[in-house]
C-alpha cells in the first residue's frame, strides 16, 4: 500500500541560497529561476537538472524516466515502490555477479561466487512466487532464473535493453522538440542517447528480462533486498504477462511501429503489472482489489520522487488496468493486454478507450531543397510525450496537461541537415479550435520572438516550422501551408475532452492555498497557521510547505493521501505501518492515538536516514471521507524537537471545515 513519505529538501555548496532536490526530486521552478548555476536538460521522457559550475561527474544531481525504473523512494511508514520498470535485452547482457538460480532454487551453469545475495532473492522470489499463485497468476519457476548482478553489470544490461522502447529516430525527434521549444539543454541526441545510456538503471533495483527470461537484481549497498516485496510482485507480473499472455517479445514489437503507440502499450503493461502487484499486497491481509477505487490515488509520491513525466505512465496505466478490471475482472484487463490503446491519450483518458481514435495526420511531400536531406524521423509523437514537454516549458502543470489534452492526431518529420543543423515540420490536429487556442497560450513565450521557427494555427490544426537557417525553413513553411488540411470533427471527441478539462478545473480549485497565514487545504475540510519563517512552495506539481535551508536541508512540511480500506481503524493501519518500518532502515520512535474533533487520528515519529543527514520525521494521520490524510513535518534530527513542535503547533491551530 502506499504510505506516507516525508519531502527530503536538500542543498548542495554549489548552490547555497536555493534547494537542492536529491535524487528522487527535482528542485521547484521557482528555484530553478532564482539560481542561475542550476539548469535544466531534458530529453524524452528524462529530465536532468545539473549545477553548471561543477565537473560532469559531480554535476548530475536528478535522473529518471518512465522507462527507467524508480523502484524506491525514502517513505515515511514503509519504502514506497513506484513503477518496477521492465527492460528487455539480448540474451547474455545482464552478466551476472552472482550464480543465477530459477525459482526452485536450482542452479544454472556459471561461475560459482558468494550464495547469500543470491539464496535470499531467490528465495524471495519464490515466496512471492506463491503469493501471486494463490491470488489465482501462477509463474512457471522452471522457465525463470534469478540473477543478483553488480551495479555496474546491471546498468549496463539496463542501458543495452532500453533500446526496445524506443523506436528508430526518437532521440533525434526528442531532440529537435527542444529545439523547437527553446529547451537550450537537449538540443543533440547523441548527447540524448549517451545520457540515457548512462544513467537509465541508477535508480533500478530489479527488473524482468524476457529475453534471459531472468529476474535481476542489482548487488549494492542500496539495494535491501528483503524489502523489496511490491517490487518483486511487480516484475513477477511481468513474468506471468511473458508466460500466459502471449509472450513480451511479440507485444513489444507488434507496437514498435510508433512511438506514440508504444507508449501506450508500455502503459498497459505496467498498469497490469501495478494492479496485480498492489491486489496481492492487498489480498495478504484479507481485501479485495475490488475495493480499490481508480480515482482515489494520490500521486505525490511518484511526482516527487521521479516527476509527473515519468510517474504518469504508471499511475495512468494503473488507472486504466483498474478500471478494466471494473468492467469485466481480470479478463478484461488481459484483453486490454492483447489489445491496448491505439494512442497513449487513450490511455491517459480510459473514457476515451476505443472511442476516440487517432486522426492520420499527413506532411506534405519534402520540398526540393531538402530532397537530400536525411529524415531522422517521421512519426506520431502523441498526447503523453506533448505533455511532458509542455511541462519543461511550463511552470504550471494544470496549464501543461490542459495544454496537451484535446490531442486528436499528430506527425512530426525532423531532417538532419549538413554541420549538425535541424529542420522539422509539425502538423498537430486537435478536438477543438480551444484546444489548439490551449496549445499556443503556454507555447507562444517560448516561440515569441525568434527567428526560423513558427506557430500558425488555423481551426483546429496548428503548424509548427522550425529550422536553423532561410532556405529549410521557408520551404517547409511554404509546403506545410499549401498542405491540405481539411478533417471532419468528432463531437463526442470534443466533448469527452471537455469533459477531462472539467474535472481537472474542478481538482484545481482544491489545491492547497494559504490565506491570513493559515495553509488551507480544501480538498480534505482542514486549514492550520503556516509555521513562522515557511513559505509555500510548489515542486513537480506538489504543493509543500518549507524553510530556508539550513546545513543543506530545507524543513518542510507535506501532505498526502491514499484510499481508507481498513474502515477508519486507525489503529490497525499504524499496526500495518509499523511492521513495514520494521523491514526498513528507518527507526520508529513513537506512536500514539488522540481524539481531534469526531475524529481518532495517530501521531507517530520516525527517524530515517538520508544520504549524509539523518531525518526527523513527525506526522499526523487521521481518517477523512474515506482516504488516508498524513501531514509530515520532516526536519533535521540533530535539530532536536524541531519537527515535533511543528506538528505540534499544527494540531493546535488545526481546523475542520
Amino acid at each position: 500500500m502506499v504510505l506516507p513519505y516525508f519531502c527530503n529538501l536538500k542543498v548542495r555548496d554549489a548552490a547555497p541560497t536555493g534547494l537542492h532536490i536529491p535524487t528522487g526530486t527535482a528542485p521547484s521552478e521557482q528555484y530553478l529561476s532564482a539560481n542561475p548555476n542550476i539548469e535544466r536538460l531534458a530529453y524524452e521522457d528524462f529530465v536532468v537538472v545539473q549545477v553548471t559550475n561543477r565537473p560532469q561527474a559531480d554535476n548530475l544531481m536528478y535522473l529518471l524516466s518512465m522507462r527507467r525504473g524508480h523502484v524506491l523512494f525514502a517513505g515515511i511508514l514503509a519504502t514506497v515502490v513506484f513503477g518496477c520498470q521492465l527492460v528487455q535485452g539480448e540474451r547474455g547482457t545482464a552478466r551476472a555477479q552472482h550464480a543465477p538460480t530459477n525459482v526452485r532454487g536450482q542452479p544454472t551453469p556459471t561461475t560459482s561466487t558468494p550464495p547469500s545475495r543470491q539464496a535470499i532473492a531467490a528465495t524471495l522470489t519464490q515466496e512471492i512466487a506463491r503469493d501471486l499463485s494463490q491470488f489465482g497468476f501462477v509463474v512457471d519457476g522452471r522457465h525463470l532464473n534469478v540473477v543478483v548482478a553488480s551495479k555496474a553489470t546491471f546498468v549496463e544490461g539496463l542501458a543495452q535493453n532500453a533500446t526496445h522502447f524506443e523506436v528508430p529516430g526518437m532521440f533525434e525527434a526528442l531532440s529537435a522538440m527542444a529545439r523547437l521549444f527553446g529547451i537550450h539543454q537537449g538540443r543533440d541526441p547523441n548527447e540524448l542517447r549517451a545520457l540515457a545510456r548512462g544513467a537509465i538503471g541508477e535508480a533500478t533495483l530489479a527488473y524482468y528480462d524476457h529475453v534471459s527470461k531472468s529476474l535481476v537484481f542489482r548487488d549494492d549497498a542500496e539495494t535491501r533486498i528483503l524489502n523489496l516485496e511490491s517490487l518483486v510482485a511487480h516484475e513477477l507480473a511481468h513474468a506471468y504477462q511473458d508466460q500466459a499472455q502471449g509472450g513480451l517479445s511479440q507485444f513489444i514489437a507488434s507496437h514498435r511501429n510508433s512511438l506514440d503507440g508504444l507508449r501506450a502499450a508500455h502503459g498497459v503493461l505496467e498498469g497490469q503489472a501495478v494492479l496485480l502487484g498492489i491486489g496481492v499486497e492487498w489480498h495478504k491481509r484479507g481485501i479485495s482489489v475490488d475495493r480499490l477505487d481508480p480515482d482515489i490515488a494520490d500521486t505525490t509520491v511518484g511526482r516527487l520522487a521521479s516527476g509527473e513525466s515519468f510517474s504518469i505512465v504508471y499511475e495512468a496505466g494503473r488507472r486504466f488496468a483498474l478500471l478494466r478490471y471494473r468492467a469485466g475482472g481480470w479478463q478484461e484487463v488481459a484483453e486490454a493486454f492483447r489489445n491496448p490503446p491505439t494512442s497513449s491519450e487513450q490511455l491517459l483518458h480510459p473514457e476515451k478507450f476505443q472511442r476516440d481514435l487517432p486522426t492520420e495526420v499527413t506532411l506534405p511531400s519534402t520540398p526540393k531543397l531538402l530532397e537530400t536531406a536525411a529524415v531522422a524521423f517521421d512519426g506520431t509523437i502523441g498526447e503523453l510525450l506533448l505533455y511532458n514537454r509542455l511541462l519543461l516549458i511550463s511552470k504550471d502543470l494544470n496549464r501543461a496537461r490542459i495544454a496537451a489534452a484535446g490531442w486528436d492526431g499528430d506527425r512530426l518529420r525532423v531532417y538532419s541537415l549538413s554541420g549538425g543543423a535541424v529542420a522539422a515540420s509539425w502538423r498537430i490536429l486537435w478536438d477543438r479550435k480551444g484546444d489548439a487556442e490551449q496549445f499556443e497560450a503556454v507555447t507562444a513565450a517560448v516561440l515569441k520572438g525568434r527567428k526560423f521557427v513558427r506557430l500558425k494555427r488555423h481551426g483546429r490544426i496548428t503548424d509548427l516550422v522550425y529550422a536553423e537557417s532561410s532556405r529549410p525553413f521557408d520551404a517547409l513553411a511554404k509546403a506545410l501551408a499549401a498542405h491540405p488540411d481539411k478533417f471532419k470533427a468528432e463531437a463526442r471527441d470534443a466533448e469527452s475532452t471537455a469533459a477531462v478539462e472539467a474535472v481537472w478545473d474542478a481538482a484545481e480549485k482544491q489545491r492547497p492555498y494559504i490565506a491570513a497565514d493559515r495553509w488551507v487545504l480544501p480538498e480534505y475540510g482542514l486549514s492550520f497557521e503556516v509555521p513562522s519563517s515557511y513559505t509555500a512552495i510548489t515542486l513537480r506539481g506538489v504543493d509543500l510547505l518549507a524553510s530556508m535551508p539550513v546545513e543543506g536541508f530545507a524543513n518542510n512540511i507535506s501532505l498526502v493521501y491514499e484510499q481508507d480500506l481498513f474502515d477508519g481503524d486507525i489503529d490497525r493501519y499504524v499496526r500495518e505501518a509499523k511492521h513495514q518500518t520494521e523491514l526498513t532502515s528507518q527507526k520508529w520512535l513513537l506512536d500514539h492515538t488522540v481524539t481531534l474533533g469526531h475524529s481518532k487520528a495517530a501521531i507517530v515519529e520516525l527517524e530515517v536516514p538520508g544520504g549524509q543527514h539523518l531525518m526527523s520525521m513527525s506526522m499526523l494521520i487521521l481518517s477523512r471521507g474515506g482516504k488516508w490524510v498524513t501531514i509530515t513535518c520532516a526536519t533535521l534530527a540533530k535539530q532536536k524537537g524541531v519537527s515535533r513542535g511543528l506538528l505540534a503547533g499544527i494540531i493546535q491551530t488545526l481546523k475542520f471545515d
